[in-house]
C-alpha cells in the first residue's frame, strides 16, 4: 500500500451545540500513473469531479471534513481517516481508510466499503466515533479507464475517453465528452450523459427516481432497451419497435422459466451498440 505525504491546512470549528467538533482540511495528491490502465476512486460520503487533463500524471485535491462529539476521539484518529491507494497489478485504488468502512475489493477487482455494523440507522451516530466527508476533484490522462463512486453527493466526469463507469446511491450523475462504453448507476439522482463520439459495444443506464439524459453525435446505430413503470421515452432519432432484447427468469410465476422483459425496445440506424436504460419514476430522453 502506497503512503501518500500531503500538506494539510487545518482548522477547528466549534458548532453551536457544543459537544461536537469539526475539522476542516485541504490536501493534494500527486501520483504516476505510468503503468495504470485504470484507476478506482472509491468515496463515500462526499462529491467526486473527475476531469481529463493533458498531464501524464494524476492530481487530486482533497477537502476533507471530520466530526465527532468528542474533542478527543476526534484527536486522536484524525491522522487515521485519510485518502489511501492500493496497486493491484496495473489498477490502482483511491478510498477512504476508515475503521468504520473496510475497504475490500471482491474477486473480479470491484471495490466496495464492508461496514462493520451494517446499513442500519438505529444507533449509527453511538457507534460511528468520527464521521467524515470528502470532497474529492481528479486530474486524469483522459486515455484511462475510469471506475468512479460515492454513496452521497454527486458525481461529475469531464473528458474522459476510456470506458468509464460512474455509481452513485444519493446523488446525481453527470458524464461529459465521453467517447467509449459507459456503466451509470444511481437511486435517488438523474443521470445525464452526453457522448462526444459513439460508443463502441454498450450504454447501461440506470437510476430508480430519476431522469435519464443522453446526448449522442448524428449517426448513432444502437438497441434501446428501456424500461420505466412512471416514465416514457423521448427520443428524436428515427427509429423502428423491435421484439424484446432480453429474457429473463420468471421468478414471479412457477409456471413459466422465462418471461419477455417488459419494457419499449428500440432499433436507431443498423443497431450496432446496445443501450439498456432503466429507471422507475423518471423519464428517459435520447437526443442530438
Amino acid at each position: 500500500m502506497k503512503k501518500l505525504y500531503v500538506f494539510c491546512c487545518i482548522t477547528i470549528i466549534h458548532f453551536q451545540v457544543l459537544t461536537a467538533q469539526e475539522i476542516s482540511d485541504q490536501s493534494t495528491l500527486t501520483f504516476d500513473l505510468s503503468d495504470i490502465t485504470t484507476v478506482y476512486i472509491v468515496n463515500h460520503h462526499g462529491e467526486v469531479q473527475v476531469e481529463g487533463s493533458t498531464s501524464s500524471t494524476g492530481r487530486m485535491s482533497v477537502d476533507r471534513t471530520l466530526q465527532s462529539s468528542s474533542v478527543e476521539r476526534l484527536e486522536a484518529l484524525k491522522d487515521s481517516i485519510i485518502i489511501d491507494t492500493l496497486q493491484v497489478g496495473q489498477k490502482l485504488y483511491f478510498f477512504v481508510r476508515d475503521k468504520d468502512l473496510n475497504f475490500k475489493i471482491d474477486p473480479e477487482g470491484e471495490p466496495y466499503y464492508d461496514r462493520r455494523w451494517g446499513w442500519y440507522e438505529e444507533n449509527k451516530k453511538d457507534r460511528i466515533e468520527v464521521r467524515h466527508r470528502f470532497d474529492l476533484t481528479v486530474q486524469l490522462p483522459p486515455h484511462i479507464d475510469l471506475y468512479a463512486k460515492t454513496h452521497r453527493e454527486n458525481l461529475r466526469v469531464e473528458n474522459m475517453k476510456g470506458k468509464v463507469t460512474a455509481k452513485n446511491h444519493q446523488g446525481s450523475v453527470t458524464l461529459t465528452g465521453l467517447t467509449s462504453d459507459v456503466t451509470a448507476h444511481t437511486h435517488h439522482g438523474d443521470i445525464a450523459l452526453d457522448f462526444e463520439s459513439h460508443p463502441q459495444e454498450k450504454v447501461d443506464a440506470a437510476t430508480h427516481h430519476g431522469d435519464i439524459r443522453i446526448e449522442v453525435q448524428k449517426g448513432l446505430s444502437a438497441d434501446v432497451s428501456m424500461q420505466s413503470h412512471h416514465g416514457e421515452l423521448f427520443t428524436d432519432q428515427s427509429y423502428e419497435i423491435i421484439p424484446a432484447i432480453a429474457m429473463v427468469e420468471a421468478k414471479d410465476d412457477p409456471s413459466l422459466k422465462f418471461k419477455i422483459k417488459s419494457g419499449t425496445n428500440i432499433r436507431v440506424g443498423s443497431g450496432k451498440i446496445k443501450m439498456h436504460l432503466n429507471t422507475y419514476h423518471g423519464n428517459v430522453y435520447l437526443s442530438e
